[in-house]
């Protein structure tokens, strides 16, 4: 998955978008009143906006490898005067989306793009998809902290390539969550004699790899988590998770 940041703001994108429908800021107000979304107010503005069905009539539509690569050159933009280039990269996107194109493009800039999909149905459907044993494709995303890249590497080398998965020290691994049970009897039931108990202590759940004399820590690292880390720096184990 890619977990660069786009980083363009509300305000910016609220005025990008009244200066390619060349609209004022009351009328954009009242579309945004009535929706409470700004992908909604950019599809009603554009659709109402006669200088842009004219200027998107002239030009290429778009197409979805043209928009990922704005959409990388906008996460790469950094630096004195990285708003300015992100802003007329966007002003050229919006000013050759449709309408329902300028909803979404909006909403994925803004992060507020929701699918409905969770982790677990995604497994699903990479395991129906690539004929592969659910169970196998959830332990590949344990270890891999990344799904997108479990359905890659199903595509690419099959199951030779999901079984030969390990983990890596610097790859963030997944943790195992605790499944709900309504009682201890529930809990007993569904696993009979390999059932265990053992004290739970609260804390922070982090990850601390180390590699030779690399250490780093998965968490924002406080006070106590330094004191961890220079311990395993004089730990003779040259990778540890």
């Amino acid at each position: 998955m890619d977990q660069r940041t786009l980083e363009v703001s509300w305000t910016t994108l609220s005025e990008i978008i009244r200066r390619v429908t060349k609209t004022e800021w009351n009328e954009f107000s009242v579309f945004f009143r009535a929706t409470g979304d700004i992908g909604s107010v950019a599809q009603l503005i554009i659709d109402k906006s006669k200088v842009h069905k004219q200027l998107t009539l002239l030009k290429k539509p778009l197409s979805i490898l043209e928009v990922r690569r704005i959409f990388e050159v906008i996460a790469e933009t950094t630096g004195y005067g990285s708003r300015e280039r992100k802003e007329r990269l966007i002003e050229t996107l919006l000013g050759r989306a449709t309408s329902v194109e300028a909803k979404y493009l909006v909403k994925i800039l803004t992060g507020e793009m929701r699918t409905g999909f969770q982790e677990g149905l995604m497994e699903l459907a990479v395991s129906r998809a690539y004929s592969m044993p659910l169970k196998k494709i959830q332990v590949a995303t344990l270890r891999t902290g990344d799904i997108s890249e479990v359905a890659v590497i199903c595509k690419k080398e099959g199951k030779e390539g999901i079984l030969n998965l390990r983990f890596k020290v610097f790859r963030p691994v997944k943790p195992m969550l605790a499944q709900l049970a309504e009682n201890v009897k529930e809990a007993l039931d569904k696993y009979h004699e390999r059932t265990a108990f053992e004290y739970k202590m609260d804390g922070a759940r982090i990850q601390i790899h180390k590699s030779s004399d690399e250490i780093r820590s998965l968490v924002v690292v406080s006070q106590m988590l330094v004191q961890v880390c220079l311990r395993l720096s004089s730990s003779s184990g040259k990778n540890l998770m």
